[in-house]
């Protein structure tokens, strides 16, 4: 047994001296190992954790914002609630208290569908008028039952008998344009939020690996002089580690653009505030429309949904008008909660864009950020390491992150910017249009267009069945052109 024990040592101190050379470092300096593997454990969990946090730092931004936005989407509607019962309150008294649970579930829909892409605005505000519809008319005609078979046939025949004009038409529309805005950058985000889940658990490879452990211990072998490498090797190596993340910012890029130009939108032209504001006041001016022409619609309605002439006799002998109960609602009132909301709506879509603006560049800029982080390498002017052997790695493509992520991630970032160029632009839009081109009216004065934001997908990691699709332009499709040369020449000789 002391045999065998005396055997072992000899063959783990061999490979540990084998596994440790002073020489791995260009250098005869005595502790130097670099081929540890306790080093290069360490190494990995150092520069893995921080590319991690970095991606988790940005992912965790854009969940707040997320949930910013969506808070403040679900309170303005609240808001808006709020509003129009205490106008209807002491404008239409009694009527509003027995009918309140109508325009209650108004607003509830509208704020639990506001995220739900698959529902209009059209399907919850349409329902509304049809209910309100039933309710007016029989108020009006308090002596006529309205069973269910007369209220879907007066559902039916709304759009003919105009009993509110072209008021619920007019509401979805001011609604629709504003709500659906909101709802695109949420919407958005909450993807983009998803996406960035593929690169919080990066992990490098082995070679990234080996020369990351090459550069942190060499630098550290003369225990009498240690110096750390110096920023530019750190760059440098870190670059070749991530060359996939760098090749995907540019389609990270044009997102954000496109993300921040939305965001512009909702501050002016997509106003909550403005919008939220006035369906108060348009629900009431539908009431005083029915109000005004009563006689004329109930008649429609009696001629195409009561049959019987006995029931046609009770229904006109019962009129009345709405303006026992309730008087018109002013139009011009403005509250002082209004303006603060207005300006806190101001105030949060302007710290998005700037917030947006952080995030650009991140993964193209993501190992100078590393290197930068808790003096991974040495400060500028500081004596340092620089490695004078050469490149600790060679300049090619060494994935992290398997190469399917990158390329799947590419084109749901080029997908997302070309739905969201649709919503800005119009169903319309064919990507042709760039910004200072002259050709549209740049109504953000805050926007920075470049051609930065113009990019193509990198396709060193497709192969002849994957797709890339991105937002075409003139400089793009001009681009594409070249970029696609070098690829078919390669393709056609490998197929031969």
């Amino acid at each position: 047994m002391r045999l065998l024990r005396l055997i072992y040592l000899i063959v783990l101190s061999t490979i540990s001296i084998e596994s440790c050379r002073p020489s791995d470092c260009g250098s005869n300096r005595s502790g130097c190992c670099s081929n540890s593997s306790e080093w290069k454990a360490t190494t990995r969990r150092a520069y893995e954790g921080k590319i991690q946090e970095r991606a988790k730092q940005l992912r965790g931004s854009v969940k707040i914002s997320i949930e910013t936005f969506k808070n403040h989407l679900s309170s303005s509607i609240v808001r808006s609630h709020r509003h129009l019962d205490s106008l209807f309150s002491t404008t239409y008294g009694t009527f509003y208290e027995k009918n309140t649970k109508i325009f209650a579930d108004l607003f509830a829909d509208l704020r639990n569908e506001s995220l739900n892409d698959e529902v209009s605005i059209g399907d919850v505000v349409v329902p509304f008028y049809r209910r309100l519809f039933r309710v007016v008319f029989s108020l009006f005609n308090p002596m006529q039952y309205v069973g269910i078979d007369e209220a879907e046939c007066m559902g039916l025949a709304m759009d003919e008998l105009a009993p509110f004009g072209d008021i619920p038409k007019r509401s979805i529309v001011h609604l629709e344009r504003t709500l659906q805005g909101w709802r695109q950058l949420i919407l958005a985000l909450q993807t983009t939020y998803e996406s960035l889940e593929k690169f919080t658990n990066a992990t490098l490879s082995n070679s990234c690996v080996d020369a990351l452990t090459k550069m942190t211990v060499c630098p550290s072998c003369d225990s009498e002089n240690p110096m750390k490498p110096c920023r530019s090797t750190c760059e440098s190596t870190l670059s070749s580690c991530l060359s996939e993340w760098q090749a995907l910012d540019g389609q990270w890029n044009t997102l954000v653009g496109w993300l921040r130009r939305l965001s512009l939108r909702l501050r002016e032209a997509y106003s909550l505030s403005a919008t939220l504001d006035a369906l108060p006041a348009m629900i009431s001016e539908a009431i005083m429309a029915f109000q005004e022409k009563g006689d004329q619609v109930s008649n429609k309605v009696a001629a195409k949904c009561f049959m019987t002439d006995e029931r046609m006799r009770r229904m006109l002998r019962g009129k009345r008008s709405i303006g026992e109960e309730g008087k018109r609602l002013s139009l011009r009132q403005i509250t002082v909660e209004a303006e603060s909301h207005q300006r806190a709506t101001i105030r949060m879509v302007e710290q998005l864009f700037e917030k947006l603006g952080s995030m650009r560049g991140f993964f193209g800029n993501l190992h100078k950020e590393v290197c930068a982080m808790d003096k991974v390498s040495a400060d500028h002017g500081d004596k340092c390491w620089d490695n004078s052997g050469g490149p600790l790695l060679p300049e090619k493509r060494d994935s992290d992150v398997s190469p399917s992520v990158f390329v799947h991630e590419g084109v749901r970032f080029g997908l997302l910017s070309f739905r969201i160029a649709t919503f800005v632009y119009g169903k319309n839009y064919t990507g042709y249009t760039l910004e200072g081109s002259g050709s549209v009216i740049d109504d953000e004065d805050y926007w920075e267009g470049s051609g930065d934001d113009v990019s193509i997908l990198n396709l060193d990691h497709t192969s002849k069945n994957d797709f890339n699709v991105h937002p075409p332009s003139p400089v793009s499709s001009s681009l594409s052109l070249l970029s696609f040369a070098p690829l078919l020449l390669l393709l056609t000789c490998l197929l031969r």
